[in-house]
């Protein structure tokens, strides 16, 4: 009975109140503890959500193929069009000189053609080409451009008969030759136009960017239908 003097009891009772505030604040303390943890949970799961919004599968052309697949329609109905624009171009009763210039602007609508120009050769003489038409291309006001077999970009090309592609063009000869102007920043093609093997001209197309294969390819395609449009052409000149 001795130990529960009015100084113990009061001791007890401090203390009960001590240990009572205690786990007051530390359950106070764990409670926002747990809150600030599922606060930052939250945000940590937003930033992760705008995360794949700002730099996933929405913005990245290459995890969408049904995009692609309309680029590919698109460019395909594209082609048709321009086919079909040359086809319509070859029924008409244009001049020889009319058909080169409206071959060359029709490229032209179709693909992203900075300038152009038509060689095609001479009814008598097969040793070079000769400027028939342009397309954004400065002519000299006097006399004529002319290439011998050989002789020029043009002129290799219509020798070689072969498709040639430029890149590092000298820009002396896009001043004098091409009309291009002293950029060098052009992709140059020479695409020969043949019927059977035989020469009839050189298209000279410059533009400022690499042409796909499937465009170069849709150039050539339409060569045969141009080269004999030519032929014909020459050949009623002649009568």
């Amino acid at each position: 009975a001795n130990s529960f003097t009015p100084k113990n009891v009061k001791f007890l009772i401090e203390s009960s109140n001590y240990t009572f505030w205690f786990l007051q604040l530390e359950f106070t303390i764990g409670i926002i503890a747990t809150i600030i943890l599922i606060s930052q949970k939250h945000n940590s799961k937003n930033n992760i959500e705008v995360d794949i919004s700002d730099h996933g599968i929405y913005h990245s052309e290459d995890l969408i193929p049904e995009k692609k697949e309309v680029i590919k329609n698109s460019q395909d109905e594209e082609f048709k069009i321009l086919t079909k624009d040359i086809e319509v171009s070859c029924k008409k009763n244009l001049s020889h000189y009319d058909f080169c210039k409206k071959i060359l602007s029709t490229i032209g609508d179709h693909l992203p053609l900075v300038q152009g120009a038509f060689y095609t050769t001479s009814n008598n003489n097969e040793d070079y080409i000769e400027l028939t038409a342009g397309y954004a291309f400065n002519k000299p006001e006097h006399g004529k451009i002319k290439f011998l077999l050989g002789e020029g970009l043009a002129g290799q090309a219509a020798k070689s008969k072969e498709l040639a592609k430029i890149t590092d063009i000298p820009s002396s000869y896009l001043e004098v030759s091409s009309g291009l102007g002293s950029s060098n920043k052009v992709s140059l093609f020479e695409f020969p136009i043949l019927r059977k093997k035989e020469l009839i001209g050189v298209m000279e197309l410059a533009f400022f960017k690499d042409l796909s294969k499937a465009e170069v390819k849709e150039i050539e395609k339409n060569i045969p239908q141009i080269a004999k449009r030519i032929i014909e052409l020459k050949q009623d000149s002649k009568k």
